[in-house]
């Protein structure tokens, strides 16, 4: 599931039929027969992608005993988990480190979770009764207790609505996945194998030998009384039937009870990096949905952040060309006073000379050339003394006077990289589609105008959206968008 070489989808559909799951998912995920409607529950919940997260689920070494039932029960309503790690720390390989806690269980990937029992749950099926059979299923089949996190830190997902073609089939009719914002939660949560041990008498069908006393009927001659005087040899016997007893051997059948310890286990789990995908095929279609959706949302999740940083931009380049502006006033402003300035002042050392020159004028009259000419030397001394005079003076005033601000004294501030939006826009980046490789940092003008206008918090219109990247882009076919993520603090 390499995120930038997915097709971008709309991501503002929340209700999907079954003509829009064909249209949008086509053979990616195999639709099963009764599947008429799903809702993308997550399209308007108001959840963000952990792109940081301190709270983590993390699979146990050690196989767990639970005495409970570890097999889920049938029912019309079932409730499957997500388990879902962002990173524990800021990277430009979001997709390789994000991950989803997953069993496998007879060689299949699947979600936790199991069916709605009213018995136990409740009756109804609201939010509260659901993260109760999901707290429970959790529990059974990991050894994980999420007791502790409130139903409000758990958002529904997605959710599935199936038609029964036959009213015996053993399928749910509803299918809800809850995703827990452990995130916000931060701990370490353990997911183990978990296994049951369990005493069954077995009952077997033993044959043995036996000896019993039968009674049997047997033929017995007997004399007849004779009449007196008769020889014994002379006398009559007969034949008589009689009922004797004796011992007799035989195979007979019994029933022999045994006690058998028989363990059971449920799946062993592992985590699934986002960017892997699939490796087999799902034993639940639902879980084939759940990973095709959360590949929607972090590509949501990123264009919302690449839409704020083009804004951001946007306004940071105004800012900066409001403040050249102001900056050329400033120094063309600066450079009329200061030709003023001059002008009078040389115009000052001018009337000065004007008015020294008419005094020496009326003091040269009737003097004589020689006279005329030792008073030169003087004159220049007395012209550079007041020369260097006013300027003397003009040095004072200059140092009096309070300097105005000049827009090229703003302090600088030092640069930052926004690490969330370094990650969001580097997931786009076409030579980051194998974990460790060197980044492009450019991301093509057409590839953002797609993601842009598919996302639900970001401007539709194309114009503005247009605006927005050729903004950035001064114009070029690519951004180099590490002028947006590395920003003044």
């Amino acid at each position: 599931m390499v995120l930038n070489r997915r097709k971008i989808r709309d991501l503002q559909s929340k209700v999907r039929g079954v003509a829009e799951l064909k249209t949008r998912y086509g053979t990616a995920v195999k639709l099963p027969k009764g599947l008429w409607r799903m809702t993308a529950e997550l399209v308007e919940a108001e959840v963000g992608l952990p792109w940081v997260s301190e709270g983590r689920v993390e699979v146990g070494k050690e196989t767990v005993n639970y005495p409970g039932k570890l097999d889920s029960e049938e029912g019309d309503f079932d409730v499957r988990v997500l388990l879902f790690n962002g990173p524990a720390v800021a990277t430009r390989f979001y997709q390789y480190k994000a991950s989803i806690i997953l069993a496998r269980r007879e060689g299949r990937d699947q979600l936790y979770g199991g069916a709605h029992d009213p018995s136990i749950d409740g009756e109804a099926t609201d939010h509260e009764t659901l993260v109760k059979t999901a707290v429970r299923h959790l529990k059974q089949q990991s050894g994980l207790d999420l007791s502790s996190i409130p139903p409000a830190s758990w958002v529904r997902f997605a959710t599935f609505e199936q038609k029964k073609e036959d009213p015996e089939e053993q399928i749910p009719t509803t299918t809800v996945v809850l995703l827990p914002l452990l995130w916000n939660h931060p701990g370490t949560y353990i997911v183990s194998r978990v296994q049951q041990e369990i005493e069954e008498e077995i009952v077997k069908k033993v044959k043995k030998e036996v000896e019993e006393e039968v009674e049997v009927e047997v033929d017995v001659e007997r004399e007849l009384p004779g009449q007196e005087g008769e020889m014994d040899e002379d006398r009559k016997t007969e034949i008589v039937k009689e009922i004797q007893t004796k011992i007799e051997k035989k195979i007979v059948e019994e029933d022999v009870t045994t006690t058998n310890v028989v363990v059971k286990y449920w799946g062993c789990p592992y985590s699934m990096i986002v960017a892997d995908g699939l490796r087999n095929p799902p034993a639940s279609w639902e879980l084939a949905f759940v990973v095709e959706l959360l590949a929607e949302w972090i590509i949501q999740e990123a264009g919302t952040i690449i839409t704020s940083a083009l804004q951001d931009h946007r306004s940071a380049k105004l800012v900066q060309q409001e403040r050249k502006r102001k900056r050329e006033e400033y120094k063309e402003a600066l450079e009329t006073r200061k030709k003023a300035k001059k002008e009078s002042r040389a115009q000052a050392l001018k009337d000065k000379f004007e008015e020294m020159e008419a005094r020496w004028k009326d003091e040269d009259e009737g003097k004589t050339d020689e006279e005329l000419q030792e008073c030169k030397a003087e004159r220049e001394q007395e012209k550079e003394a007041v020369t260097k005079e006013m300027q003397e003076q003009w040095a004072a005033e200059d140092l009096a006077e309070v300097p105005e601000p000049s827009v090229d004294d703003e302090p600088m501030d030092d640069t930052a990289v926004n690490e969330d939006a370094l990650a969001a826009f580097s997931i786009f980046d076409a030579n980051l589609s194998t974990y460790g490789a060197s980044p492009s940092e450019y991301i093509s003008n057409t590839r953002l105008q797609e993601l842009l206008q598919s996302c639900v918090n970001t401007p539709t219109s194309p114009a503005t959206v247009m605006e927005l990247i050729k903004s950035a882009a001064d114009g070029q076919a690519q951004l180099k968008y590490r002028t947006l993520t590395d920003v003044t603090a």
